[in-house]
C-alpha cells in the first residue's frame, strides 16, 4: 500500500485539495499520482466526503492522463461500484474527448485490445469499444461477430443486433435461417429472442421457448391456506417441511391435495406463467405453494430469475433462497434474480405465493413464472 494510502480519511482528503486545486501536478512531487488517484475512484462509495474526495480525484486523472493511459483508467473498473465507474467513466471521456480534439486520433490498437480482454470489466469494455468505433468506423464489422457469446451483455447484445439486421437483409432462406437460429442461441435479451422465435417461427419452426429461456414448465401446485390479516407468510405449512404428493392438508376452506400444472409455452410473452387463480381457486387472504424439479447435469452454480406480484418465499433443496414480503409491487421479465447452487442430479425448486385482501382489478392476480440460469441469464440445459 503507498504512503498516501496509509494516511487517515481526513488527511487525504485535505491532501487532495491541497495539490490538485488546479488538476495539475505540483512541480515539488508532492501531488498525487494518478495510480494513487485511481484506487481512491476504484473504491469510492455514497458518504459525506465521496463528492469532494471524488472530484479531486477525477480533477488529476481527467488533467493528468493521455489516451494511452486510457486502458489503465479502464482497468479500475474491475470490482468497482457503480458510482467509481461513473467517475471513471467521465476521466476516460475528457480524456479522450482532449486528445482527439488535439491530435485528430486515438490509439486504437489499445481500444481494440482492451475491448476483446474478456477479463476486463463489461461496462469498461463497452466504453472502450464506443471509442474505438469513433476512431476505427470498420470495428464493428470487424469484432461484432467475435461477440455473439461474449460475457458482456452490452456487447453481445450489439453482435446479435447485426445478426439479425443481416438475417432480415436476406433473400436465402437457408442464410435467413441459419442465422437466426444462431442469434437465437446466443439471445439474452427478451426482445431480441421474440424477434429470433417469431423469425424462425415465420420460417416454418417449430420452438420450444419456454424451455429454450430456462423455465421450468411442469409444476405440482397445492392450495389454498390460510392468510388471513397476511400472517401467513411467516407461518410455516406442512409444504414446507416435507413434500409429499399423496398427503392431503387441512386447507383454508377444506383439504388440499398436490394437483399438476403445466406452465404457459404458447404465448411469447406470458413463457412460464403458472397461474393459480386458475390452477386452484380465486380467492383472497391465501397462499399456495408449487413445486418442481431440476435435473442438473453436474453441481454448478444458478441464478433463480422469478417473476410475481404477490409476496413470496423461495427454496432450493431446501434451503431458503429469497424473501419477497411486498403485495401487488409490480412485475416484469426477471423482476427477482437470486444466485442458488444446483447440486448433481435432482433438485427441488419450492416457492410460496400469497395473495392479501385487496379486492382491486389490478390485485386479482395470483401467478409466477420462475427459470432456471447461468449468471448472464442462458439456460442451464437440463440432463433429461
Amino acid at each position: 500500500m503507498t504512503p498516501f494510502l496509509l494516511l487517515g480519511k481526513e488527511n487525504w482528503i485535505a491532501l487532495l485539495v491541497a495539490v490538485c486545486g488546479t488538476g495539475t501536478l505540483c512541480q515539488d512531487g508532492r501531488a498525487v499520482e494518478i495510480a494513487e488517484a485511481l484506487q481512491v475512484l476504484g473504491r469510492m462509495d455514497v458518504g459525506p466526503d465521496s463528492q469532494l474526495v471524488a472530484q479531486r480525484s477525477w480533477q488529476t486523472v481527467a488533467a493528468q492522463g493521455t489516451a494511452e493511459r486510457i486502458p489503465e483508467i479502464l482497468a479500475a473498473m474491475n470490482g468497482a461500484g457503480p458510482l467509481a465507474d461513473n467517475w471513471l467513466r467521465a476521466a476516460v471521456d475528457a480524456i479522450a474527448e482532449r486528445e482527439l480534439r488535439e491530435k485528430g486520433s486515438l490509439p486504437s490498437q489499445l481500444f481494440e485490445s482492451f475491448t476483446l480482454d474478456k477479463k476486463q470489466s463489461p461496462r469498461a469494455r463497452r466504453i472502450a469499444y464506443e471509442w474505438l468505433k469513433r476512431v476505427d468506423p470498420t470495428a464493428p464489422n470487424r469484432l461484432l461477430p467475435q461477440m455473439l457469446d461474449d460475457p458482456s451483455l452490452e456487447l453481445r447484445y450489439e453482435a446479435i443486433s447485426q445478426l439479425i439486421n443481416e438475417a432480415n437483409a436476406s433473400d436465402d432462406e437457408q442464410v435467413k435461417l441459419e442465422k437466426f437460429q444462431r442469434a437465437l442461441r446466443s439471445a439474452r435479451d427478451l426482445p431480441q429472442l421474440q424477434k429470433c422465435a417469431e423469425a424462425l417461427q415465420a420460417l416454418g419452426q417449430t420452438l420450444d421457448m419456454a424451455r429454450q429461456l430456462g423455465f421450468l414448465v411442469d409444476w405440482k401446485v397445492i392450495g389454498a391456506f390460510d392468510n388471513t390479516e397476511r400472517a401467513g407468510f411467516d407461518k410455516v405449512f406442512l409444504p414446507e417441511q416435507e413434500i409429499d404428493f399423496a398427503a392431503e392438508y387441512a386447507g383454508k376452506s377444506g383439504p388440499v391435495k398436490w394437483r399438476d400444472v403445466v406452465s404457459e409455452r404458447e404465448d411469447l410473452k406470458l413463457l412460464g406463467k403458472v397461474d393459480l387463480n386458475a390452477a386452484l381457486a380465486e380467492e383472497k387472504s391465501v397462499i399456495a405453494y408449487a413445486t418442481a424439479t431440476f435435473e442438473a447435469v453436474e453441481e454448478t452454480p444458478a441464478e433463480c430469475r422469478f417473476e410475481t406480484i404477490e409476496a413470496t418465499k423461495l427454496w432450493v433443496n431446501g434451503k431458503e433462497i429469497a424473501t419477497k414480503n411486498v403485495y401487488h409491487s409490480g412485475g416484469g421479465f426477471d423482476q427477482y434474480i437470486v444466485p442458488c447452487q444446483l447440486k448433481q442430479g435432482t433438485n427441488r425448486i419450492l416457492i410460496k405465493v400469497c395473495q392479501n385482501e385487496q379486492t382491486q382489478p389490478w390485485t386479482q392476480p395470483w401467478e409466477f413464472r420462475l427459470r432456471i440460469t447461468d449468471k448472464l441469464g442462458g439456460a442451464i440445459p437440463q440432463a433429461k
